[in-house]
Parts: structure tokens; C-alpha cells; sequence
């Protein structure tokens, strides 16, 4: 995607990598069924975030937003046909929020990628991984243990360390710029 990789950029998808290993532990616990498909449907995110940024280049939000619903919908049309149940009317408002909040979600997400480079954006997605075991533990009681806390408190730290970084060198460059422009 002719991005440059930094340090700080390098830095925050490594500790995404390594605060995501704690957090599943591969080796040391079971990995579930559950957990390989998050690691498989990463890979799928991480295809479709390629595909994104380099529709933004050529496409405006709005454009790549329909393009990603209509490949979408047939993905998710043959499961939930198999598995389908009629809705109630006390259904309705939760499909409703769902669709309002995953399509903010991809409104947000590409125009992200449409604003910054995907180097810059992707590592900060990481914290998805964390935020839903608060999710799990708020909405479902599931434990929290101490390795998703810790791989969350690794992954906010290379996120952290690469915006960090990132604001540096903008606030370096300009600068620059405007020692140019006052010719000194």
C-alpha cells in the first residue's frame, strides 16, 4: 500500500501480536474453537482492510460503505437463512441498533483508513481483542484474568508509544514547514 513502516508503527503491530498471544495463550491453555476462529476471522478483517484503504484511494466513503454491504450481505445471507428464526416485534429495535452500530462501525473504520495510513489505524483495532473480554465479563460474567489484562495493558502500550511517535514526527514536520515559509 506504499506506506512506510517506522519504528513506532512496527512497534505497535508487534505488541498487538505479542498482547494478543498472551491474552489466548496458545500452549499454555486450551485454545478453544471459539479463539481459532477470532484468529481466522482476523485474517478475513485484515483482507478487507487492505481491500478498504485501497478503495478509499479512488472512492469516497459512501462508495466503499455500499461496495462493502453488497459483498456483505450474501456472506451472511446462507447462515442466517440455515439458522433463521422469525423475529417479534420486541426484536425489531435490537436488528434495528445493530444495523445503525455495525455500519457506524464501518463508517468510522473506513473513513479512518481514508484520513491515515492503515499502519497507523490497524494497530489500534488490537484493542478490540481486550475490549470485548470487558464485554464478556460486563454483559455475560465471564472472568477476567490476569493475561487478558496484561495482554490488554501490552497492547495499549504499543498503540500508545506508536501515537506517540507518530505525533512527534508530525509536529517535527511541521515545524519544518513553517521554518521554510519564514525563511529561517
Amino acid at each position: 500500500m506504499k506506506e512506510r513502516l517506522n519504528f513506532g508503527r512496527v512497534t505497535a503491530i508487534a505488541l498487538g501480536l505479542v498482547g494478543t498471544v498472551i491474552i489466548l495463550r496458545p500452549g499454555f491453555s486450551d485454545v478453544s474453537l471459539g479463539a481459532i476462529v477470532v484468529l481466522g476471522s482476523a485474517l478475513g478483517f485484515a483482507i478487507s482492510h487492505i481491500i478498504t484503504k485501497k478503495m478509499t484511494e479512488r472512492n469516497s466513503v459512501f462508495v466503499v460503505l455500499f461496495y462493502m454491504s453488497v459483498i456483505q450481505l450474501p456472506l451472511v445471507m446462507w447462515p442466517a437463512i440455515a439458522t433463521w428464526t422469525p423475529l417479534t416485534s420486541g426484536d425489531i429495535p435490537w436488528v434495528l441498533l445493530m444495523g445503525v452500530v455495525g455500519l457506524t462501525a464501518h463508517l468510522c473504520l473506513t473513513r479512518a483508513l481514508n484520513l491515515a495510513d492503515a499502519t497507523v489505524v490497524i494497530p489500534l483495532d488490537f484493542l478490540r481483542v481486550p475490549s470485548i473480554a470487558v464485554v464478556g465479563f460486563l454483559v455475560y460474567s465471564e472472568a477476567l484474568d490476569p493475561f487478558v489484562l496484561l495482554g490488554a495493558l501490552v497492547i495499549f502500550g504499543g498503540n500508545y508509544f506508536s501515537l506517540i511517535r507518530e505525533r512527534r514526527t508530525a509536529l517535527n514536520i511541521t515545524a519544518a514547514h513553517n521554518a521554510e515559509n519564514d525563511g529561517t
